[in-house]
């Protein structure tokens, strides 16, 4: 009987011990989850924002952003598509770039048709055409190009920061001028652009995966024993 109620106490623990361990593996999400949208943050490149005047070409406008201590596993690019304010909407393409920490290496790249891409909470997504791996504490480049017109929407807020995704650290408004899309290189201060956008998937640290399969193994262990 005693044997059995150990038996039984394992089996909890490991089944436990396993519940810890997945979230780590099967973990999704995005970079910035917000902004919180109101006409008093939202401005329209071209509706006489930070930039309007200054240049007469597109831009590039983003963020600079520090992995934590997990890999993330970029799997698509995204643009802010609002459309609970009374501005318009996205009505063009864009492109979205994701680049190494001096900018000098594009990682990946997708062109976001107007109205196109899934929907995911207000932002537009177009999956990559392979996956990007983000080393951990390591930092990179997101960015978005916009134009001078008055049908696209972007965001600068330092309190945007706090919409950013507890897997990475230090987000700082950056920006690139061209008429092209081009690594923003040039950062503002904290927070974001909010226009660019990715989603990825958290990769497990060693130690995670280590304990799954322990926990995996002694369940398989218990169960032959219970039989023998």
């Amino acid at each position: 009987m005693k044997a059995h109620q150990t038996s039984q106490k394992w089996i909890a623990g490991l089944i436990a011990a396993i519940a810890l361990a997945w979230p780590a593996l099967s973990h999704g999400a995005v970079l910035i989850s917000g902004p919180t949208i109101t006409a008093g943050n939202t401005y329209g490149y071209g509706y006489g924002n930070v930039f309007s005047g200054l240049y007469t070409g597109a831009t590039t406008l983003g963020t600079t952003f520090t992995v934590g201590s997990q890999d993330l596993l970029v799997t698509s690019l995204g643009i802010w598509n609002p459309t609970s304010i009374s501005r318009p909407a996205l009505t063009t393409a864009h492109d979205v770039g994701l680049w190494n920490s001096t900018g000098t290496t594009l990682l990946g790249s997708v062109s976001i048709p107007a109205g196109g891409g899934t929907s995911v909470g207000n932002f537009l997504y177009v999956t990559l055409g392979s996956s990007v791996t983000l080393t951990a504490n390591q930092t990179y480049r997101l960015g978005a190009v916009y134009f001078v017109d008055a049908q696209n929407i972007v965001d600068y807020s330092p309190s945007q920061a706090g919409n950013f995704s507890s897997d990475v650290s230090n987000p700082l408004a950056s920006y690139a001028v061209g008429g092209t899309l081009a690594a923003p290189i040039n950062t503002v201060g904290p927070g974001s652009y909010v226009g660019a956008n990715l989603q990825y998937t958290a990769v497990p640290e060693p130690s995670t995966w280590a304990l799954l399969a322990f926990s995996l193994t002694s369940v398989m262990v218990l169960r032959r024993r219970r039989r023998a």
